[in-house]
């Protein structure tokens, strides 16, 4: 089996060009092959006999290429999968489409076009491309249906807190988010407070992007200022899960001025498009019943459709489809122009 393995990681991390990181490439590889908490650093580290600060640095801040290794792993996958078909799916949206992982953009500005690509064989499926989780409250106990989901396989998950501004608050929402998951089993939280704007080379290792609530104004300049956004639809597009809840949610838009609604504008921004990894969408999050009338007139003076969240519902965006995860339903404005899948109860 170790044979097996080292072929396998000879062959994924054969473009580094130090031995050192290849030599810790296989080292990381056998950790998650072993027994116990698969995927949190520190036990891993002391199952391989080394510091976990070394697998860390190879795995955020080490300079190696992760889009070769990804490719070489899709090759693996094409192999393993022998595809006896490629599926190829094409859905419109409302909107010209300008997401990671849609394929094609017209830039009409009318109807897009996004193509999902599968290979596939009689008993396996394998779909590119990662998944957007949409929270209305950025809340575990009201949207556990979402974060069932988004939880489920484990791994590292990288919390960026900058919808807060203060120190103090980010390193809360460490906390917090440590002590929700610390239930959920093999999560490794990584929460980026005092990092340099280098450090975006690490995301691309981590499984989930978290990216919590407060001011959705403050977020978006943070994010931008730090040259980070572009990045965020790569990690996406990459086979990464990213999770917005409440400013979170909004910033994964095409626009964040919804959240003039009910957000101030702390740092006067003037450019308030976003990420825009949701078919040309807006988020309004903590959605209830008596906000209907106010979302629908501002859905009906802004060429972007609005999904409407509660916090008790969540949305996932995967493979071109919005499937709705509840309890409670998503409100689409004007009605009509998005189409959700149901959540299955």
């Amino acid at each position: 089996m170790r044979a097996l393995l080292e072929d396998f990681a000879a062959g994924v991390f054969a473009g580094l060009r130090r031995s050192d990181q290849r030599a810790t490439g296989l080292r990381y590889l056998r950790g998650l092959m072993l027994d116990g908490r698969r995927k949190s650093m520190q036990p891993m580290a002391d199952r391989l006999g080394v510091g976990h600060q070394q697998l860390r640095q190879f795995l955020t801040s080490s300079t190696w290429g992760v889009a070769g290794v990804r490719r070489r792993l899709a090759a693996s996958a094409v192999d393993l999968v022998t595809p006896q078909v490629w599926v190829v799916d094409d859905t419109g949206c409302r909107r010209s489409c300008n997401s990671p992982g849609l394929g094609s953009y017209n830039g009409t500005g009318h109807r897009g076009l996004m193509v999902v690509v599968r290979s596939c064989s009689l008993w396996q499926s394998g779909p590119m491309g990662g998944a957007v989780f949409i929270g209305g409250g950025c809340s575990a106990a009201d949207e556990e249906r979402l974060w069932n989901e988004l939880f489920a396989v484990g791994g590292r998950v990288v919390c960026w807190p900058y919808a807060l501004r203060k120190r103090d608050a980010q390193a809360s929402v460490h906390d917090w988010l440590t002590g929700e998951l610390a239930k959920r089993g093999d999560l490794d939280v990584d929460t980026w407070i005092d990092v340099p704007d280098r450090a975006i080379a690490g995301l691309s290792s981590a499984q989930i992007l978290f990216i919590p609530g407060g001011n959705t104004f403050a977020l978006l300049d943070c994010l931008r200022a730090r040259g980070w956004l572009g990045r965020v639809g790569e990690f996406v597009e990459g086979g990464g899960l990213l999770y917005g809840g409440s400013a979170g949610a909004i910033l994964c838009g095409a626009d964040i001025a919804v959240a003039g609604l009910f957000d101030e504008d702390v740092v006067g921004i003037s450019d308030t498009r976003a990420l825009d990894l949701l078919a040309g969408a807006v988020v309004y999050p903590h959605f209830t019943a008596a906000d209907a009338p106010v979302v629908e007139q501002w859905a009906g003076t802004h060429d972007e459709p609005v999904l409407a969240v509660p916090e008790r519902g969540g949305l996932i965006f995967r493979d071109g489809v919005f499937r709705e995860t509840g309890p409670e339903r998503v409100g689409v404005f004007p009605s009509g122009a998005i189409e959700l899948t149901a959540a299955v109860c």
